[in-house]
Formats: C-alpha cells, sequence, structure tokens
C-alpha cells in the first residue's frame, strides 16, 4: 500500500512540475525531420536587441551564450512502437523571456525536409503552449527570421521572415573574419588587417548612436581599402566574403527608414 502510494505521489509531483514549468514567459524554437540522422539538423544563431549572442555562428564557426537565462541544446524524441521514428530538434529556449527582438538564423544540413517551429508564451496567456509560426526548410538552406517579444499581454507576438542578420552582428562577423585572416596568413599585413578592424569598429559605433548615415560612410571607406588591397595584401578568399557582406550592408544602410 505504501508503494502504491508513494508512486501516485510521485507521479502527482512529475505532473505538477510539467504544468507548472510552462507557467512562465518562454520562448522555443526548434527544428527536426522526423527520421533518425544521427546528428542535428539544423543550427541556430539567435541575437537580441543588445547584440548579446546564443548558438553556433555558421560563419565564424563559434558559439555563444551570451543571452541571459538562455538555454541552446539538442534533444531526441522517439516512438516505442517504430524502432526507426527518431525526431530530433535542435533547440533555443528561454523560460522567463522579456520584451526584446530576437533575430533568429537557421543553417540546416543536407536532407530534407525540415520543419521549424517558433513557439512563445506569456504567463497571462490563457493558453501556456501555442505555436506562432512554421516554416519549411530546403537543402543546405539559411533563413533569418524576427521574433518581436513583449511580456506585455495587449502587444501581439511577432514572428517574420528577414534577408539579413543586423548591422551590428554582420560587422562583428567581419572583424572576427579578418583577425582570423591575418592570423592565418590571408592577409599578410598588420597594418592593414588593423586599418580595417579600425574602421568597421567605427562603423559600429556610429550604428550604436544611431547614426547609420555616418557608419555607411565608414564603410565606403572600407570596401575602398579593400579594393586597394585585393591581391596585394588580402587573399581572394577572404575579400570575396568581406566585399559580398559591406556590399548590401553598405546599401542597406542608404535606404530611407
Amino acid at each position: 500500500m505504501k508503494n502504491k502510494t508513494f508512486v501516485i505521489f510521485a507521479l502527482f509531483l512529475i505532473c505538477l512540475i510539467h504544468i507548472t514549468g510552462y507557467a512562465s514567459n518562454f520562448i522555443y524554437i526548434s527544428i527536426s525531420n522526423g527520421q533518425n540522422q544521427g546528428r542535428s539538423p539544423a543550427e541556430f544563431y539567435i541575437e537580441d536587441q543588445y547584440g548579446r549572442k546564443t548558438g553556433y555562428d555558421n560563419v565564424l564557426r563559434k558559439s555563444y551564450n551570451e543571452i541571459p537565462d538562455a538555454l541552446y541544446d539538442q534533444w531526441e524524441l522517439s516512438d516505442d512502437l517504430d524502432s526507426l521514428w527518431v525526431k530530433e530538434s535542435y533547440y533555443f529556449q528561454t523560460r522567463e523571456a522579456y520584451m526584446s527582438v530576437f533575430t533568429i538564423a537557421i543553417t540546416t544540413s543536407e536532407v530534407t525536409p525540415y520543419r521549424i517551429y517558433i513557439e512563445a508564451g506569456r504567463k497571462e496567456d490563457p493558453s501556456l503552449f501555442r505555436v506562432i509560426y512554421q516554416d519549411t526548410f530546403k537543402p543546405d538552406e539559411k533563413k533569418m527570421y524576427k521574433l518581436a517579444y513583449s511580456t506585455d499581454p495587449s502587444i501581439p507576438l511577432r514572428v517574420e521572415e528577414v534577408e539579413s542578420l543586423s548591422p551590428i552582428t554582420l560587422i562583428d562577423q567581419m572583424i572576427e573574419s579578418i583577425r582570423t585572416a591575418f592570423s592565418e596568413g590571408q592577409i599578410t599585413s598588420k597594418g592593414i588587417a588593423n586599418s580595417l578592424i579600425v574602421k568597421l569598429e567605427t562603423a559600429r559605433k556610429h550604428l550604436e548612436k544611431g547614426k547609420p548615415k555616418q557608419a555607411m560612410n565608414v564603410l565606403n571607406s572600407f570596401l575602398n581599402e579593400l579594393e586597394a588591397q585585393h591581391e596585394k595584401h588580402i587573399a581572394g578568399e577572404v575579400y570575396d566574403y568581406l566585399k559580398e557582406t559591406v556590399t548590401p550592408l553598405i546599401t542597406r544602410l542608404g535606404l530611407p527608414e
């Protein structure tokens, strides 16, 4: 009898934990293809409006864990009745979400199809768990989304697909790529590497002060120096990446707000 009582109590406790676990603000992002691949189907890179990062930057091949109370991990669901069915997900989750705007970049592996789920909830909402966005990925596809999240129940949760990461993130990626290229000998002059980095850091400071036009002017100067040093002190692969990143960014900053 005691054992039965203990089992009932344990089940009650598990259910209570499960129910109350979602009685908080949260954001949950996952992607899966419902097949057993033996590896994660995608990589996430999430940035908040303050420039804090969580996840894996596929460009720099670097992991981050800067967003407070955020979890970035992998899990697996299986079906006991079907040994071939395994759903693998890579997910980002924060239980105590706050008012913020998140940029979400997702890069998939070679197999298709994939489904992306972006879900969010608030303590004040009658539904504790609800899907607010779904999408499908093709092989080797990269997509980016913007999630506008607020703890205020009067403000709707919004998700939309966007074309690019934030300008500050793109600048940070270029800075890191220049440092890596110099350390690997793909940029042969320390002075030129430093000069390019200083221009990017100056542009970032202008953006942080809300001055996109000034940032655009500095990036044009960066592009001019990049062109002048191409095939002299900057390898072709590095030049291609930097030019392909900074050129649309200059155009983007020059558009009317």
